[in-house]
């Protein structure tokens, strides 16, 4: 497995984040003779104007794609309650501070991965069906908030249960 952040690939929008994840893989291949087996892409959509472009070549060249609309906090703020309404980002982080008592939350710090360990099946379930509801209401699953976060924590906790 290998994991990288964008300070790493030096890109802040989904678009160059799906770019630098082929040209990384490109260099993999040409470096050790054999593909990845999976690549995925994390973002949210934020305020990017660009996320369509994103899912169009990330489909054309197979690269899954794990979001959070409108951010990565909709999927933390999942494990401690529900989140059906469309919601502002600066609104969810007010929750996760406030209501959720993560006072010091930090979405890059590692004890946060500690802390959504706990909850993860609920706020597993509360992402299929925010997906569900869309697909229901004939709606887009990029519609916010949505997210599949929980595909890409499911496909991480087989990796590591094989090891």
């Amino acid at each position: 497995m290998n994991i990288l952040g964008p300070k790493q690939i030096q890109a802040t929008d989904p678009f160059s984040l799906v770019e630098a994840a082929l040209k990384q893989a490109k260099q993999f291949k040409k470096d050790f003779g054999f593909e990845y087996t999976e690549i995925w892409c994390v973002f949210d959509r934020d305020q990017h104007t660009i996320f369509s472009d994103a899912q169009i070549l990330a489909k054309k060249h197979k690269v899954k794609i794990a979001y959070s609309i409108p951010c990565f906090e909709l999927w933390v703020i999942l494990h401690y309650q529900e989140q059906n309404a469309e919601i502002d980002p600066r609104k969810l982080i007010s929750s996760l501070k406030h209501k959720c008592g993560l006072d010091d939350y930090d979405k890059n710090g590692s004890a946060l991965f500690k802390v959504l360990e706990e909850n993860r099946e609920i706020a597993t379930i509360r992402a299929k069906a925010l997906r569900r509801r869309h697909e229901k209401d004939d709606r887009p699953p990029w519609t916010n908030p949505s997210t599949n976060m929980d595909e890409l924590m499911e496909r991480l906790y087989k990796l590591f249960e094989k090891n």
